[in-house]
């Protein structure tokens, strides 16, 4: 029997990888954590293994819904091709779709702020808004999935 992809990493790969993202160094790292070089290197395989497998930005829909979101922003609606009328459509059907939602406006200033403005961090935004990452981050999940659902690139 096949085993299924982990859908979450411990809690201490987690800080694990959020250090190394920070760009801590491998031994102040393992200071840090109480951890070994051996298990650190360790962590970071599962890690990479994990992220191969189970994160969203390494699809290839996410990188051109979301290249598709920052287009949008400087966009007026005028003066489009038929790709780009299609494209702007669809995020402001999702931006419409969002601000509907229960805490709507909290998830699209969370958008705003991060993908339109470009002026914070998902963590940033999170901290304004208030809400928890997480929760940012499965806003910021879902209106990406409903913009790619408008476009077609999801069913």
């Amino acid at each position: 029997m096949l085993k299924e992809p982990e859908q979450q990493i411990s809690m201490q790969d987690e800080r694990i990888r959020d250090m190394l993202h920070w760009g801590w160094r491998d031994l102040t790292l393992c200071r840090e954590t109480g951890i070994t070089p051996e298990e650190l290197e360790r962590a970071k395989k599962r890690i990479q293994d994990w992220e191969r497998r189970n994160h969203k930005r390494n699809t290839s829909w996410w990188r051109k819904v979301k290249a598709i979101i920052r287009a949008y922003s400087g966009q007026t609606g005028k003066d489009l091709s038929c790709e780009e009328m299609m494209n702007y459509k669809a995020v402001k059907a999702a931006i419409e779709a969002t601000e509907s939602m229960e805490n709507g406006e909290a998830r699209m200033k969370v958008i705003r702020l991060v993908h339109l403005k470009r002026t914070h961090t998902l963590e940033g935004a999170a901290l304004a808004v208030p809400c928890s990452k997480r929760t940012a981050a499965r806003w910021q999940r879902r209106f990406f999935e409903k913009v790619a659902q408008n476009i077609g690139l999801l069913g």
